[in-house]
């Protein structure tokens, strides 16, 4: 079941991903809404949490002499970069928020 997914997340390009979360609506700031500030510390608190899941992912990251079949281990090893890029877009699209948000 989860390979069956991972092949149709696989067929996405980079690209594509990016495309895709970039295209989210950004927060307007305005009198009546939450203040600039508040926004600005919420997407800064994400980011860190997710430059520690990044780290987390790190450590866990498929080893050699933990797969006795090299197929096994290759197709763990492109997980691992599957879920790194996922982690690396979700970054890049908060920091473009917090960007858009502090102007």
């Amino acid at each position: 079941m989860v390979m069956k997914m991972l092949d149709g997340i696989e067929r996405v390009s980079k690209e594509q991903l990016a495309a895709a979360l970039h295209m989210a609506h950004m927060p307007v700031v305005s009198l009546n809404g939450t203040p600039r500030e508040q926004l600005v510390a919420e997407r800064l608190e994400l980011l860190h949490r997710l430059r520690d899941a990044w780290a987390a992912l790190l450590s866990v990251c498929p080893n050699g002499r933990d797969y006795a079949d090299m197929g096994h281990l290759c197709r763990a090893q492109q997980t691992c970069r599957l879920r790194a890029d996922l982690l690396k877009a979700l970054m890049d699209d908060v920091e473009l928020e917090i960007e858009w948000v502090s102007e």
